[in-house]
């Protein structure tokens, strides 16, 4: 049997949730800040997808709402809404990786949608929309599709143009902090 993932100690959750949740909440934060309004894509699906549980040979509709992105951002002084999904990855930014099969369920039913990748090494929040990626997507094989995100990927406020450096900057130095949570697994002893 495989090693169980290490928990938190106080909510009992796998750190590696955790560390997932904490970059899609600073990058909500930092769009909200920005003057977006912005919702979880997940707190209107989530509890269908409880009921169903798998996408697993359902209809088309039932499949694109499990591969479902993170984040529904509304801008109201363009009356626009973008979609984006977060990724983090403590790695450096010309080796960062995506699941090749998530990036072909993205391409396939939310090409527009604006992938956010977080990483600690390099400019720190970067993104791109699906259908620019398409090429890399459609040509890749194996299970990760690897990325240069600043060959490939823009700066996350030259895709959502009301960031501003500062808010960008109050963020940068949590994300240097996250993966040392997972590193400390959140021992009771510490």
């Amino acid at each position: 049997m495989g090693d169980l993932p290490k928990m938190h100690s106080e909510t009992g959750w796998p750190i590696d949730v955790l560390v997932g949740l904490i970059p899609k909440e600073i990058v909500k934060r930092i769009l909200s800040d920005s003057g977006y309004e912005v919702h979880s894509f997940e707190t209107l699906i989530d509890p269908l997808q409880q009921k169903i549980r798998s996408s697993k040979g359902k209809s088309e509709t039932t499949r694109m709402f499990f591969s479902k992105p993170d984040l529904l951002a509304y801008d109201p002084d363009e009356n626009e809404l973008h979609l984006a999904e977060v990724k983090f990855r403590d790695r450096p930014s010309d080796e960062f990786g995506f699941r090749l099969s998530d990036m072909r369920k993205y391409l396939r039913y939310w090409p527009y949608s604006i992938v956010v990748a977080v990483t600690p090494k390099g400019h720190i929040f970067y993104g791109q929309t699906v259908e620019e990626l398409e090429t890399e997507i459609e040509s890749a094989r194996g299970y990760w599709l690897d990325i240069d995100l600043d060959e490939q990927f823009e700066k996350l406020e030259d895709l959502f143009t009301k960031i501003e450096p500062e808010i960008i900057e109050k963020y940068e130095s949590v994300i240097g902090k996250i993966e040392r949570l997972r590193e400390s697994g959140d021992s009771e002893d510490e």
